[in-house]
C-alpha cells in the first residue's frame, strides 16, 4: 500500500461540460474543476459535439485540478474516464472525421447521445428481432451507436469510407490517453450489442478480453453493416478489456505533458458516466460497521451484497442499475449485459425518462412559481425547500390560508426554517435510530398529515414517456384531482404528489427487478438536488418500504467511479469490488416505516392507484382507435 500522499484522477464528460477531480485512497474529493463544452444543434434531432474541444478541455481541467490542489504530479497513482455514450469518428492518424451533413468541417465529430437522426435505422434493426437483441433490451434506441453507424454509411458515404474507429467516448479519451484502441466492455455491451459472455453462446459464463468473438456477424451483416466483419472488426473494436483494466503502458508521454501527469501513469478502461456513478456509490459502508473492520475479499460475500443494492443515479433523468450474478431478464428493461458495470456481474438498466426535469416543469409551470421565486430568493433558499416548509406548515395546522402561508414565510428566518425541515423530514439516521420501525406516535401522525394533502390528488408522471418498465416514450403524464385553487398551497401540493409519483414509479420498477428475480433491499442514491432533499428521501424510502442510503460527496459519484477506474489500474486495490469499498462510505441511511405502519398502509393505496391511472391511460386510447376503424 501506498502512503497517504496516494491520490487518483478521475474525469466526468458529460453533456454540457468536463469535470475532473482528485480524489484520496479513501475515495473522498479534494478538489474538483468543471469547464464548459459545445454542442452544435443546426437541425432538429442533430446534436454534435468535437473530440478535439473535450480533449482540450480535458487536459485543461486535469491541469487545473493538480494546480487548486497543490499536489505534485509524482502523487497521482491512476487516472480514469467516464462519458457520455456518444459515438466518434476518427480518421487512421486518430483525427477528426465530420459527422455533420450541413457542413464539411471535421470538427465536429461527434454524434452526441441524445441525436435521433438514426431512429429509421434503429427500428429497422429492432425490427430483425436478431437473438443478439435478447442481451440488448430487445429493443434498439437511436441513441446507442449501431443505428448510428448505419446511419453514417446510407447518409455520408464519403465520411463513412474515412472512418477508420468508431469510438465510444469514454473509449476515445483512453485512446488519446494512452494511445490503446482497447475499448471497454462496458460501451460497446450497451450500446453497440457485443457479447461479453460465453455464457450468452454456450452455458459457460466466461469474459472475453483479448479476441473478437463477442462481436456477432449474423447481426452486422443483417443489418446493413457487413463491411465491418469482412474488415475483421478494426473499425469497431479488436480488443475489449474489463471496466478497470491497465491500458498500455500507461499515459504516454504527449498525453502527460498536456495533462501535467507523469509518464506511465496507469490508465483503466473506462465507463459509460452513469454506470461510473454507480460504481462510485454502490460499495459504500457505514463507518465502524463490521464491513468497514474487514474490507471482505470473500467473492460470494461482495457478490450477495451488491445483488442486494440497486443504484439510483437521479438527475434530469433517473438511471436505476441492478447487478446480479446470472442472467435476469426484465421485460422493458435494458440488458442483462455482461460486465458493463461489475466485471463478472450482469447488470440490469432501467429508469425514469423525467424526473429533476418533470419536478421543475410542475413547479415553473404553476402561476404562483414567480411568487415562489421571489419569497425563495429573500430568504436565500432553493425554491424546492420553501416548498417543504409549506408542506410542513400545513402538516401542523391544516386549515392556514395561503395568506397566513406567506406571512409564516415572511416572518420566519432562512435558518430557522432549515432547521424545522432537518427536524420534520428525513432525520434519523442509522446511527441515531437504527431505523423509523420505532417512530413515535407522534412522528407518525406527522408524517400521515403530510401525505393527507395529496389524498385526492394523482400524478403519473410519463410526461416525457416511459424508459422501464413499459419502454414506451409514447406514454404521457396524468393529473387526477384538480381543482379551482391556484394559490401557492395548491402549488405545494402539487408539488408533494409528483414527488410521490417519481417515488411510485421508482417502486414499481423495483417490483419488477424483483418479480424476475433480483433480490434488492437497499437504493443507493446519488443525484446533487434529489439525494439532499429529505421530504423525498422520506417518501422514498417509505413508499418502496426499503433503506435509501445516501454515500457520502454524492454528488461527485461519477468522477469517484472514474477515479476508480485508475486505482484497479494501477494495482493500489487488488480488486474493482475492494475499491469499491474502500473509496465510498455511507453519510445517511434513511429507514422506512414499519411494515404494519399508517405511513405504509397510505403508500400502499396510492401505489395501486399509481398503477391504474396507466391502465386508464391504455383503455383511453383503445377507445379512441375505435374511431379509424
Amino acid at each position: 500500500m501506498a502512503n497517504d500522499e496516494t491520490y487518483f484522477v478521475g474525469v466526468d464528460v458529460g453533456t454540457g461540460s468536463v469535470r475532473a477531480g482528485i480524489f484520496n485512497q479513501q475515495g473522498l474529493l479534494i478538489e474538483s474543476f468543471e469547464r464548459a463544452i459545445q454542442t452544435q444543434n443546426l437541425a432538429e434531432d442533430f446534436y454534435e459535439q468535437s473530440s478535439q474541444e473535450i480533449w482540450d478541455s480535458v487536459a485543461f481541467s486535469v491541469r487545473e485540478v493538480l494546480s487548486l490542489a497543490h499536489i505534485k504530479s509524482s502523487k497521482v497513482k491512476g487516472i480514469g474516464f467516464a462519458a457520455t455514450c456518444s459515438l466518434v469518428c476518427l480518421d487512421i492518424q486518430g483525427k477528426p472525421v465530420g459527422v455533420s451533413p450541413y457542413n464539411t468541417d471535421d470538427y465536429w465529430n461527434i454524434i452526441l447521445w441524445m441525436d435521433h437522426r438514426a431512429t429509421e435505422q434503429a427500428e429497422r434493426i429492432t425490427a430483425t428481432g436478431h437473438r443478439v437483441l435478447k442481451y440488448f433490451g430487445n429493443k434498439v434506441s437511436p441513441e446507442n451507436e449501431l443505428p448510428k453507424i448505419l446511419w453514417l454509411k446510407e447518409n455520408l458515404a464519403s465520411q463513412w469510407k474515412r472512418v477508420a474507429h468508431f469510438m465510444d467516448l469514454c473509449d476515445f479519451l483512453t485512446f488519446q490517453a494512452t494511445r490503446s484502441t482497447t475499448r471497454s466492455i462496458c460501451p460497446v455491451v450497451c450500446k453497440s450489442g457485443y457479447l461479453a459472455s460465453d455464457q450468452q453462446k454456450t452455458d459457460q459464463q466466461k469474459l472475453r478480453l483479448d479476441d473478437t468473438s463477442g462481436w456477432d456477424e449474423t447481426l452486422l451483416s443483417e443489418i446493413g453493416l457487413e463491411e465491418l466483419v469482412e474488415e475483421g472488426y478494426r473499425r469497431i473494436g479488436t480488443q475489449v478489456a474489463a471496466p478497470g483494466s491497465p491500458l498500455r503502458n500507461g499515459l504516454c508521454k504527449a498525453a502527460a505533458m498536456e495533462l501535467g501527469l507523469e509518464v506511465g501513469t496507469p490508465v483503466g478502461s473506462s465507463m459509460v458516466d452513469a454506470h461510473a456513478g454507480g460504481v462510485g456509490i454502490l460499495g459504500a459502508i457505514e463507518e465502524g460497521s463490521e464491513e468497514e473492520d474487514t474490507l471482505s475479499s470473500d467473492t460470494e460475500y461482495l457478490t450477495k451484497r451488491l445483488e442486494e443494492r440497486l443504484a439510483m443515479i437521479a438527475g434530469t433523468s433517473t438511471c436505476f442499475m441492478a447487478s446480479s450474478s446470472k442472467p435476469i431478464f426484465v421485460p422493458g428493461v435494458w440488458g442483462p449485459y455482461y460486465s458493463a458495470m461489475i466485471p463478472n456481474m450482469w447488470l440490469s438498466e432501467g429508469g425514469e425518462s423525467a424526473t429533476g426535469k418533470l419536478l421543475e416543469f410542475i413547479v415553473t409551470n404553476h402561476c404562483q412559481y414567480p411568487l415562489l421565486s421571489q419569497l425563495a430568493s429573500e430568504k436565500d433558499l432553493h425554491a424546492y425547500e420553501l416548498l417543504n416548509y409549506v408542506i410542513f406548515l400545513l402538516a401542523q395546522q391544516p386549515k392556514m390560508t395561503s395568506e397566513q402561508v406567506i406571512s409564516s414565510i415572511q416572518s420566519t428566518n432562512s435558518t430557522k426554517i432549515t432547521e424545522q425541515m432537518n427536524n420534520a423530514f428525513a432525520a434519523s439516521s442509522h446511527a441515531e435510530a437504527k431505523g423509523r420501525n420505532n417512530t413515535t406516535l407522534y412522528d407518525e401522525q406527522f408524517s400521515l398529515k403530510c401525505l393527507e394533502l395529496t389524498k385526492n390528488l394523482h400524478v403519473l408522471p410519463y410526461f416525457h414517456g416511459n424508459r422501464a418498465p413499459y419502454a414506451d416514450p409514447t406514454l404521457r403524464g396524468m393529473i387526477s384531482g384538480l381543482g379551482m385553487d391556484n394559490s401557492i398551497i395548491s402549488l405545494a401540493k402539487m408539488y408533494l404528489a409528483t414527488l410521490q409519483a417519481l417515488c411510485y414509479g421508482a417502486r414499481h420498477l423495483v417490483q419488477v427487478l424483483n418479480d424476475c428475480g433480483h433480490h434488492i433491499k437497499y437504493i443507493y442514491l446519488c443525484g446533487g438536488g434529489m439525494a439532499s432533499n429529505k421530504l423525498f428521501l422520506e417518501q422514498l424510502s417509505d413508499s418502496i418500504g426499503c433503506p435509501v442510503v445516501i454515500p457520502v460527496q454524492n454528488q461527485y459519484a461519477v468522477m469517484r467511479g472514474a477515479a476508480m477506474l485508475g486505482a484497479v489500474a494501477s494495482n493500489y486495490f487488488s480488486s474493482f469490488p475492494k475499491a469499491m469499498q474502500a473509496m465510498s462510505k455511507v453519510q445517511q441511511i434513511i429507514h422506512p416505516t414499519g411494515q404494519e405502519s399508517l405511513v405504509k398502509k397510505y403508500h400502499d393505496l396510492k401505489f395501486q392507484v399509481f398503477l391504474r391511472m396507466y391502465s386508464d391511460q391504455i383503455a383511453y386510447r383503445n377507445m379512441m382507435m375505435q374511431t379509424h376503424r
